[in-house]
């Protein structure tokens, strides 16, 4: 008898297990074909729009004239230029000759300099270059020889020329040749002298403008883009898919309400904590603080030192079919960093009143106050989530950056939103084991990067979790294999190559990294200490606005740093995302030390990272976490003294923004005192408070009476306030900002200042400060007249600039040396007579400047 087995059929895929396949195999196709084609872009083909100019041109009544034409090229220099000139044209010139063809106007500021100039004298006929005479043949000769013609060819090689059909008399050369690139000249057009209805044959010019960074993605690279970007986002949203394998139902991209959270192991589908929490989307007393001071700065603020760069740049931009450094950089683009400014002109579009223009970090501001108030606080602990005095500092402390550095059109504001955003995705990642998260701080990350160097910082957020990050990547590795989870997160990170790529080549971007390198400024990281010692120095870039928010956002992480190395855990707070915002902020200091650049604004990125770590610091200030009263009294002098020493400072804004302000270029003082006295002598009675307190309570531990600190009181009110001492000393310095700019709006009334002018742009006149300044429409007019003195002669104005018949003064009256001799060390000579005096009584120092 045979004995017969069956063998069950396999089980029928169910539909979550193919949803599972599906999303691996779109995950590795899709990832590598975004990879593939991201790369690709660089490489890719564009088109050039070719560009001549062609002189002489048809008038009006199609007939050809010599008419001078305006054509300014962006990158100064052509690729090319052809020009022939007919010598007997000089006989249509003057007697005291002129200018036949010229690329740049003979009166401009150093014309000779840049251009090119064929030009007859009264008996020469020459050609000169950037300073340089060429051709140097008599001018009768030459205009009367018919088949004289001056021929002038340059390219990138150089430029040369010769003198056809003639033979100089006296021996002159009639042909040059300069082998150098930079030999080419400048166009801003062409010019003459020669009448227009000159006979024109003969002459021409003609010069091929340098258009290779005005460049239009082809079909097959805008074809390219498309599919690469759906691609890298399929990959993206299939990694998502992969993520819900971990049985989490729940994928919220905006915050739900505020958890307490756990270190890295933070259960993200625990319920909410209390059960009474407000959601994200209320509106608190604090939120609305913070916007309403924001806004009410985007009317009164002063202004950065960079908006009038930031807007020429980006207005420029649509007419120059590319991101054109005006100011520096030769027309070379501004790629791979600057992006920023694509969005600033279609900004500007709109309209350029200021205004409308600081909508933009308003936008910004609101938005890092929401990141900070919904995700960051929380972050970092319950310690934090849930202090008033925590949640208040933090807020004073983000807007103590933003007010000083963020309140135009540079890219600080961007970058704080990006760097904020980049360590909030990071931390949900880590918090959660999902890389979809992480996906989004990658791509975050990238275009903070190539909005400014500076956004490199960014970039730290990443490198400062890669210890969590490979812990769960190598989970998910086993359960998903290597293609699946690390081709999206590749592809995510490229996926910025598609915008530095869209219409430029790589050619052209390595020359525009090549000549800002060589024009610079190339500030070298060991110069660094720069930027601190200009902080502290009495000017605008060390202005009292400017301190306060550094200095406090140094001494909140000293604070943290010791306390966290002196306890590994602090009650209510996660330390392993306050450890990483510490990294965040040293790497900060790292990337600004490679920047070219050491000036202060770029301070302005550190905005929402100033707003965390006061408000850790201020949490670690509690009793629950530093229990002696007299070290919290400690710290509250500490943060004392750092008020006295913002207060040593002047009150200064970059310059319209000081119009009308108090102080602006003074250590602000009251009565002869300096404000930063009695803040001083403040800081010193706080220190003296603490010592008493700490040989109090040792004693009385000594005598074994328990320390019972007061609740209720004046006492009470006492003991807590150092909790509030972070809050209260930036407070200050905001109340003195808003003082300020109130008096400066008092002091022009009548006049000009920033509230009046864009209070007048709502009203429909955006001309700002134009509106206001006064022009005399004839200097001439109310000229002084000579003073009528006892015997000197009543003279001209002219005899009287001379010096003739006047009494004490003579044309040589002026030393040939000014050097200041005044020595530091010694002022003893600053009231001793100067011999070249001829009046010992000019010799009378008073020592008022």
């Amino acid at each position: 008898m045979t004995e017969t087995t069956t063998t069950p059929a396999p089980a029928e895929p169910t539909g979550r297990s193919r949803r599972i396949s599906i999303a691996r195999i779109v995950a590795v196709v899709a990832g590598l074909i975004g990879i593939v084609l991201a790369l690709a872009m660089a490489v890719l083909p564009v088109t050039y729009t070719k560009v001549q100019i062609k002189w002489p041109q048809p008038t009006s009544q199609n007939a050809s004239g010599v008419e001078n034409i305006l054509a300014p090229n962006v990158s100064y220099t052509p690729t090319n230029l052809d020009l022939s000139v007919p010598c007997r044209l000089a006989a249509d010139l003057p007697a005291r000759g002129g200018v036949l063809v010229s690329t740049v106007p003979e009166n401009g500021a150093e014309a000779g300099k840049v251009g090119l100039f064929v030009r007859a004298t009264t008996d020469r006929l020459l050609v000169a270059q950037r300073n340089a005479v060429l051709l140097n043949v008599p001018r009768a000769q030459a205009q009367s020889t018919p088949d004289c013609t001056i021929v002038i060819h340059a390219d990138t090689s150089g430029i040369r020329g010769e003198i056809q059909g003639f033979s100089a008399a006296d021996g002159a050369s009639t042909s040059f040749r300069l082998d150098d690139p930079n030999a080419r000249p400048q166009i801003i057009g062409v010019y003459t002298d020669l009448p227009s209805t000159v006979d024109t044959t003969g002459l021409s010019y003609s010069s091929t403008v340098d258009t290779r960074f005005v460049s239009s993605p082809t079909t097959l690279k805008l074809a390219a883009a498309l599919a690469g970007i759906i691609m890298t986002i399929a990959s993206m949203i299939a990694l998502a898919v992969l993520d819900t394998q971990d049985g989490r139902r729940r994928r919220r991209l905006l915050p739900g309400r505020m958890k307490r959270p756990r270190g890295d192991d933070e259960d993200e589908d625990a319920p909410a904590l209390p059960p009474g929490r407000k959601p994200w989307w209320h509106v608190s007393v604090l939120d609305a603080l913070v916007v309403a001071v924001l806004i009410i700065w985007l009317f009164v603020g002063g202004n950065t030192a960079d908006d009038g760069y930031q807007v020429t740049v980006g207005r420029i931009a649509p007419g120059a079919g590319y991101l054109d450094n005006y100011y520096r950089y030769f027309g070379v683009p501004q790629d791979p960093f600057g992006w920023h400014y694509q969005y600033l002109a279609l900004w500007m579009q709109v309209s350029t009143a200021t205004p409308w223009l600081r909508l933009l970090p308003l936008i910004f501001g609101v938005l890092c106050w929401f990141m900070l108030s919904r995700g960051a606080f929380g972050r970092i602990g319950s310690a934090v989530r849930n202090s008033r005095a925590a949640r208040w500092a933090g807020a004073f402390a983000f807007l103590a950056v933003w007010l000083a550095f963020n309140n135009g059109l540079r890219v600080e504001p961007f970058l704080a939103v990006g760097i904020l955003a980049t360590w909030l995705l990071v931390e949900r990642s880590v918090a959660t084991g999902r890389l979809f998260p992480l996906t989004l701080a990658i791509v975050v990350a990238a275009f903070t990067l190539t909005v400014h160097p500076a956004g490199a910082i960014a970039a730290v957020a990443l490198i400062a979790a890669l210890r969590p990050i490979f812990v769960r990547l190598r989970s998910r590795i086993r359960r998903d294999g290597w293609f699946p989870t690390l081709t999206p997160i590749l592809a995510s990170g490229l996926l910025v190559l598609y915008e530095i790529f869209a219409d430029q080549p790589l050619a052209s971007i390595l020359e525009g990294v090549k000549v800002q390198g060589i024009v610079g400024p190339t500030n070298k990281w060991w110069t660094e200490a720069m930027r601190y010692y200009i902080l502290q120095n009495p000017t605008t870039d060390g202005s009292i606005a400017r301190r306060v928010g550094i200095f406090m956002t140094l001494f909140a992480v000293i604070l943290i740093v010791l306390v966290l190395l002196s306890r590994r855990r602090v009650p209510g707070i996660a330390t392993a995302p306050l450890w990483r915002i510490v990294a965040i902020l040293a790497g900060a200091v790292g990337v600004l030390a490679f920047s070219p650049t050491k000036a202060t604004h770029q301070y302005g990125a550190f905005a929402t990272l100033t707003g965390v770590l006061v408000a850790a610091a201020t949490a670690f200030i509690s009793p629950q976490v530093i229990r002696r009263r007299c070290n919290r009294t400690f710290i509250a002098a500490a943060a004392t003294y750092v008020l006295a020493v913002v207060f040593t400072g002047r009150n200064q804004w970059w310059y319209v923004g000081s119009y009308g302000i108090p102080w602006g270029d003074d250590t602000p003082n009251v009565a002869g005192i300096k404000l930063y006295q009695p803040i001083l002598l403040i800081a010193v009675i706080i220190t003296l408070v603490g010592a008493w307190q700490y040989f109090r309570d040792d004693r009385r531990a000594q005598l074994g009476e328990p320390i019972v600190e007061p609740t209720s009181g004046v006492r009470g009110f006492l003991g807590r306030m150092p909790t509030y001492s972070l809050a209260i000393v930036l407070a200050i310095v905001l109340v003195f900002n808003m003082i300020s700019f109130a008096k400066a709006i008092q002091t022009q009334r009548g006049s000009w200042s920033w509230a009046s002018s864009n209070v007048n742009a709502l009203r429909g006149n955006p001309c700002a400060l134009a509106d206001a300044i006064l022009v005399e429409a004839d200097p001439n007019q109310g000229l002084l007249s000579p003073a009528r003195v006892a015997g000197q002669e009543n003279s001209s104005p002219g005899a009287a600039l001379a010096g003739k018949g006047m009494v004490g003064f003579t044309p040589n009256g002026v030393a040939t040396d000014l050097q200041a001799t005044y020595d530091d060390d010694n002022d003893a000579d600053s009231d001793q007579q100067d011999p070249t005096q001829t009046d010992p009584s000019a010799a009378t120092d008073t020592g008022e400047n």
